[in-house]
């Protein structure tokens, strides 16, 4: 097989784990945002119900990426402190962005409040697939 093609398999298997995670993080997210709307501030609430499903979602890619797209048997801790290392600032950005957003667009109501959220991931989705493949998981077997 061919470089590129490695290359794209490799992509392709790596964008699915995350389509994946990011499904999980925006169905959670949908129903924990309703949740926690009817306990506290609405802004609150939408910074809480962001922050709990990426960390959610950010497990379940860690693990998964881990076995399946970079093949890594490595019982290093360094891999789970790197990957949050990147998932960390990820994390800021789409707590802080996401909530200023849904305020700035003055958006009411759960569904576009999640599409916000997507937006906002898909832009950091390619830079954490960067940074996984060049320093979290450089050495891991099938990753070359």
């Amino acid at each position: 097989m061919k470089l590129w093609q490695q290359k794209a398999i490799h992509f392709l298997k790596f964008s699915s784990i995350s389509v994946t995670g990011t499904f999980l993080e925006y169905v959670i997210f949908f129903f924990v945002v309703r949740f926690f709307n009817s306990l506290m501030d609405e802004k609150l609430a939408d910074t809480i119900a962001t922050a709990l499903c990426y960390i959610l979602a950010a497990i379940f890619c860690f693990i998964m990426n881990k076995i399946f797209v970079y093949k890594s048997n490595r019982k290093s801790f360094s891999e789970v402190l790197k990957y949050f290392a990147i998932a960390i600032p990820k994390l800021a950005l789409t707590t802080f962005s996401v909530p200023f957003v849904i305020q700035l667009l003055n958006i009411n109501n759960s569904f576009l409040k999640t599409v916000i959220n997507a937006l906002i991931q898909s832009v950091l989705f390619f830079l954490g697939y960067i940074f996984q493949s060049i320093w979290v998981f450089k050495k891991a077997p099938g990753n070359k």
